[in-house]
């Protein structure tokens, strides 16, 4: 195997909260001498991670809700270069070209199925029921 194990660490992070003190082993790669050996890497190691982790028939390899955190902030911001910083500040990265592709897959699905449902109410309109008089006083305004 192409992966070595490096023995238990301990490491201490500073948070908010105080000291968060861990002790992990670590893997890490060995140093290939060939492109067989990175090959064999990639096909008993990286894929099966990847489907472990059920992001090999994503795109964009990213979870849903990470998907959906991307997309929002390319709504939410003025421009996707700008997404892009705030989305580095909150700790995630993508780039903007990413962010852009991502937040445009997402409103063309969201159009898609507003427009399915909008042309199955409008098929269905003479189902919903209404009544032609009720009780109240009708107001009507002018607007200039």
């Amino acid at each position: 195997m192409v992966i070595e194990n490096t023995g238990l660490q301990a490491r201490s992070i500073q948070t908010l909260n105080g000291n968060l003190n861990l002790k992990r082993s670590a893997m890490r790669l060995q140093v290939f001498t060939n492109d067989t050996q990175r090959k064999t890497l990639y096909d008993e190691v990286i894929k099966p991670v990847d489907e472990a982790f059920k992001i090999d028939k994503l795109e964009y390899k990213m979870s849903p809700r990470m998907i959906n955190e991307t997309a929002f902030w390319g709504q939410n911001q003025s421009s996707f270069a700008w997404a892009e910083f705030v989305m580095k500040k909150h700790g995630h990265s993508a780039t903007d070209s990413t962010i852009q592709k991502i937040t445009h897959s997402v409103e063309k699905k969201l159009y898609q199925e507003d427009t399915k449902n909008a042309r199955k109410a409008y098929e269905n309109m003479v189902n919903i029921p209404y009544t032609r008089s009720k009780k109240g006083v009708l107001y009507l305004t002018e607007l200039l």
